[in-house]
């Protein structure tokens, strides 16, 4: 079961701060696992690459793709585009050039394969890549959990950044947030 890390003190002011459902000092922190074992319909994804997590999650991403009416959303700046692939390129300047398109193809390549391995409808994989930088990094699970996190501009090797994990049942303001961006994603992206 998705463990909820409870906060001390109110975050938010008034009536949302119980939509808070955790604050993690790193993204690696996030019971991951969990939340995908009790995913079910959805799960969309926005990040400038992610191959480690795909990799490290990729049992529970099978089993959840494996599920009925499952559909996962992958919302990627599009590196095609140069002024897009040099500022992905200085966000993460310990990659080559070649080096990190294979990153940002091995986040969804692998879910590809298995759809087609396991004759699966490639359906349940959309891949939109976004003609702009982003500047965040968000998961929601079945519209319900959305996580949240800040990319560092200026880092060292990796990326650790803090993530914040809402419950959009009860913070109608964040679900709509969350529902404009990525209706605006699907509009203003390309199908990969």
């Amino acid at each position: 079961m998705f463990e909820i890390q409870k906060l001390s003190t109110p975050v938010l002011a008034g009536s949302h701060h119980h939509a808070i459902l955790g604050f993690y000092p790193s993204f690696r922190q996030i019971p991951w696992a969990d939340l995908l074992r009790e995913t079910n319909r959805s799960i969309d994804i926005m990040v400038y690459y992610w191959n480690k997590w795909v990799k490290e999650y990729e049992d529970e991403l099978i089993q959840f793709l494996n599920k009925t009416k499952s559909q996962l959303r992958l919302f990627l700046a599009d590196d095609q585009l140069p002024e897009v692939f040099s500022e992905i390129q200085r966000l993460f300047p310990n990659n080559k050039q070649e080096e990190l398109r294979e990153k940002i193809a091995r986040t969804y390549q692998p879910l590809q394969h298995f759809l087609e391995q396991n004759q699966l409808s490639l359906s349940k994989l959309e891949v939109y890549k976004l003609p702009h930088v982003l500047n965040y990094s968000l998961q929601c699970f079945d519209g319900k959990i959305l996580v949240m996190s800040f990319f560092e501009m200026f880092r060292d090797n990796s990326v650790d950044g803090p993530a914040i994990a809402i419950d959009l049942e009860v913070a109608p303001t964040l679900k709509d947030f969350y529902l404009k961006e990525i209706e605006g994603a699907i509009k203003k992206g390309t199908r990969d």
